[in-house]
C-alpha cells in the first residue's frame, strides 16, 4: 500500500518502499545500531535473491492517516 494525500496542489502518493528506505537510512545513522536485520529467515533468503535490498529490517503497515513503522536492529552490547 502506499500513502496518499490531496490537497489544493494535487495528489500526493508515497510508496511503502520509499518510507522503509528513509527510516533504514535514519537508524542506521543512530548510535549504536550495528545492523538492520530480516524478521525472519526466509527474508533473508529473498533478499539475497533481489538487487536492492532498501527497505532491509523495515516492515511499514499503512492504516487510514497513520504510518506504523516496525525496525529490527542488532545493537552494540552495552549501549
Amino acid at each position: 500500500m502506499a500513502v496518499n494525500t490531496n490537497n489544493a496542489y494535487g495528489k500526493i502518493s508515497i510508496s511503502d518502499l520509499a518510507i522503509a528506505k528513509v527510516a533504514s537510512h535514519t537508524a542506521m545513522e543512530a548510535y549504536g545500531i550495528v545492523e538492520m536485520v530480516s524478521r525472519r529467515f526466509t527474508d533473508s533468503l529473498s533478499s539475497l535473491m533481489k538487487k536492492d535490498g532498501g527497505g532491509k529490517g523495515i516492515k511499514v503497515t499503512t492504516s487510514g492517516n497513520r504510518i506504523y513503522i516496525d525496525v529490527y536492529v542488532i545493537i552494540k552490547y552495552g549501549v
